[in-house]
């Protein structure tokens, strides 16, 4: 998840923001109740809180261990924050449950009565 390499125009970089989100989610989700941790979903978590924060990106190891370290010296009670915060916000209702993104399904309308309004022209809910 958080910290592996990527590609895009044959340039190897890293967000280090990322790893240390995924090291501080591991972190707080061993202190959580086992009641409450089956409940998180922690790709949710890591990226609410990576949207609080800002990238770090590196290309080379020096980079990577200079930007890890600014990340600790700089960052880390924004990063513990973000985290907890993201873990209050994301928590799972068990009655209202989120759909994960799917990046390979076909597209679906985007409400089930709409897309019922649109096969059946003789359907109630067809505006005209």
């Amino acid at each position: 998840m958080g910290g592996e390499p990527r590609t895009a125009h044959k340039k190897l970089y890293i967000n280090v923001m990322e790893m240390l989100v995924a090291e501080e989610v591991s972190r707080q989700l061993a202190s959580l109740p086992e009641r409450v941790s089956k409940y998180v979903k922690r790709t949710e978590v890591e990226t609410f809180a990576l949207n609080r924060l800002p990238a770090l990106y590196a290309s080379s190891e020096k980079g990577l261990q200079h930007q890890y370290d600014r990340a600790l010296h700089d960052y880390k009670p924004q990063i513990v924050s973000a985290v907890r915060q993201a873990f209050a916000a994301v928590q799972v209702d068990p009655i209202r449950l989120s759909q994960p993104l799917s990046l390979t399904r076909k597209k679906k309308p985007f409400c089930k009565r709409c897309a019922n309004s649109c096969t059946n022209p003789n359907s109630p809910g067809k505006q005209r």
